[in-house]
């Protein structure tokens, strides 16, 4: 039976699964899914890239894993979240599997840096310079482990996303043992893995589909099974993940790990190398000189140019260097005590390398090189600024049919944007819009005002709006924001101003204030960069979104900077042709936290007035879900009024 016929009104998707609506923009996608991947995996065939964008409300999800396990296809299947990851694997594959009377094997793969690590956790059980606080959870973890079957720690109750014990307990791509480690046949990560290897679908994170596109790419093996065809889910969100994880990183933090691992292994596996202390000590005081000489009191990120930005740092640099040479040389005479010795020298070798790297100037514009002040301390990053090139290359090792899908892939209905970022320039292109009724059921709300959003009085403006909006609305607000200065200014006023419950940014975590939202009903939640996509909340709970400003790129981003340097060398616009398809790209992310169901109504206002007084506002409107736009609160009210009547 055609995927179309199993979605619509009397298919198997309809009789099997309870509260399904058909749709034809659904059915339409994944007719359209079926057709490409019918032809795309005949490995002659001259197209092999399919880019859909597919509107809130399409249910995109039901339209790709339809087509692919109807015809029995090996998967893998990237999405932006481990959210996301598991809602597929627990929830939609299955359904989707019962109703179509398929077994495939499914498995979730994450990076090894969310699995227990047995021989970490040992290690960490025995540290004798711990906290009270850091020693309660390790004995936590150590108390769960005979209760999990997978290790996964993010099912662990009670132990914090960003605790430092995650790094003592779990391995990394740097300090993981791999076969010579002697925990390695009840390794949790490797059990994932190979589970994964003998999958038909797999479900991974974009930061994992990149990690695996880089080994092959770099030769050295693959973390996930050959496939039939990729599909990469909230694909606008690979774009950054690629900028993240192409090129390489090292950071103080990893200097304090790696000297806290080395004591940990000569503690372990030898007991005559009393003579390399000295030079640990010194590890630790050159980590301290290097952070102190690149901070800068603006935080942030910030872009580094070797001697003619920051010689200082370039001198701390150098002296880390020699000490990784010196503590690689010297550890090297106990490389045979045992494994764990074996790795921090090899690490020890690896961040030479990366420092060398990092400080050769001979890479010129290939790299963008540049600074990131962190939680944990000073971060060093250097990405390929062509990612485009770089991302083809790595494309190329899996070399299957691909599909792109996400509700935010075009600017006034063209894909150009993402395309370009990409290189998916031959790309087949197909874009459904939302079936839900923006026209009558949501109203764009433009403040007026003469202040602009650099002018002093702006922020008091945005409370002032947001507060207009959460009264008449009674509370059930998102208020989203492009900076954390104005979210804590706002945050700050509406306490004292509005009686609804406040969830705020940053006095608890992510998941916990979007639940306390959603359990309290009439509550205002103010968020910034991360609640602008991936939070679905359905139904009266949420009714209004304020949003503070275009959410344009930082100009002092480093990466952006770069390449709008690029685009001015060959001739454009760096504005038009980046900058403003970026902040489209997130703007409608941000709307389409309104409505995400049928019955989903409500208010967007968007407190930046340049929407309106900027030629380049049309851009911004014309590619959001068409609904009634105003600047008049009176408006509002009576759009309000109605929907309540």
């Amino acid at each position: 039976m055609p995927v179309h016929e199993l979605l619509g009104a009397g298919g198997a998707i309809a009789a099997a699964v309870d509260g399904f609506r058909p749709r034809s923009q659904q059915q339409e996608m994944a007719a359209r899914i079926e057709g490409f991947l019918n032809t795309a995996c005949d490995a002659g065939s001259p197209q092999r890239t399919l880019v859909c964008e597919a509107g809130t409300g399409t249910g995109k999800t039901f339209a790709y894993l339809t087509p692919i396990l109807a015809a029995g296809k090996r998967a893998i299947i990237s999405t932006a979240t481990k959210p996301l990851q598991a809602q597929l694997t627990l929830d939609d594959i299955p359904r989707i599997a019962r109703a179509l009377n398929t077994h495939p094997r499914v498995a979730l793969l994450k990076g090894r840096s969310n699995y227990l690590c047995h021989q970490r956790l040992e290690r960490a059980l025995a540290e004798p310079n711990l906290s009270r606080e850091m020693r309660a959870q390790i004995h936590r973890v150590n108390t769960w482990l005979p209760h999990t079957a997978d290790g996964d720690l993010s099912t662990l109750p009670g132990l914090p996303e960003h605790s430092p014990v995650w790094p003592m307990v779990t391995s990394s791509v740097e300090n993981c043992l791999g076969g010579s480690c002697p925990q390695f046949e009840r390794c949790f990560a490797a059990k994932a893995r190979s589970e994964a290897l003998n999958a038909e679908v797999v479900v991974v994170n974009h930061h994992l589909l990149v990690s695996d596109l880089t080994l092959r790419h770099d030769g050295f093996g693959e973390l996930l099974p050959d496939a039939d065809v990729v599909l990469v889910d909230e694909a606008h969100a690979l774009v950054e993940v690629l900028r993240q994880s192409l090129g390489f990183q090292l950071s103080t933090r990893q200097l304090r790990e790696l000297s806290r691992d080395t004591q940990r292994a000569l503690r372990a596996e030898t007991d005559h190398a009393d003579h390399l202390d000295p030079l640990l000590i010194q590890l630790a005081d050159q980590t301290d000189r290097l952070e102190h000489a690149l901070q800068r009191a603006s935080g942030g990120a910030r872009g580094f140019a070797g001697e003619a930005d920051d010689a200082g740092a370039v001198a701390e640099m150098h002296a880390l260097e020699r000490l990784c040479d010196a503590l690689a040389e010297g550890l090297a005479e106990h490389r045979e005590d045992g494994p764990e010795v074996a790795s921090v020298v090899r690490r020890f070798a690896d961040l030479r390398i990366r420092f060398e790297a990092f400080l050769n100037d001979a890479a010129g514009d290939a790299l963008i090189r540049w600074v990131e002040t962190t939680r944990t301390g000073i971060l060093l990053r250097a990405t390929p600024n062509n990612i485009a090139e770089a991302f083809q290359a790595r494309m190329a090792m899996l070399d299957v049919p691909w599909v792109f899908t996400s509700a935010t892939l075009t600017v006034r209905g063209r894909f150009d944007h993402f395309c370009e970022t990409l290189g998916l320039l031959a790309a087949e292109t197909e874009a459904w819009d939302s079936p839900f009724d923006y026209a009558s059921r949501a109203m764009l709300y433009l403040p007026e005002t003469d202040l602009e959003p650099r002018d002093g009085g702006f922020v008091p403006f945005v409370s002032d709006v947001a507060e207009s909006i959460i009264r008449l609305i009674g509370g059930r607000t998102f208020v989203l924001f492009t900076s954390h200065a104005a979210l804590n200014q706002v945050a700050e006023r509406l306490k004292k101003r509005v009686p609804w419950p406040l969830f705020v940014q940053g006095q608890a975590p992510r998941e916990q204030l979007i639940r306390g939202f959603i359990e309290a009903g009439d509550g205002v939640l103010l968020g910034s960069a991360s609640f602008w996509e991936g939070v679905d909340v359905r139904g009266p709970a949420l009714s209004a979104v304020v949003i503070d400003k275009l959410p344009f790129p930082r100009p002092d981003d480093p990466i952006r900077s770069a390449r709008a340097q690029l685009l001015r060398e060959a001739g454009r616009d760096p504005f038009r042709e980046d900058q403003l398809p970026s902040a489209v790209l997130s703007l409608k992310q941000g709307v389409g936290r309104l409505i995400r169901d049928v019955e989903d109504s409500g208010v967007v206002a968007v407190c930046d007035p340049r929407l309106a007084s900027r030629s380049y506002g049309r851009t911004f409107i014309e590619s959001l879900p068409a609904m009634q736009r105003t600047r008049n609160f009176k408006d509002v009210e009576a759009f309000w009024q109605g929907l309540n009547r």
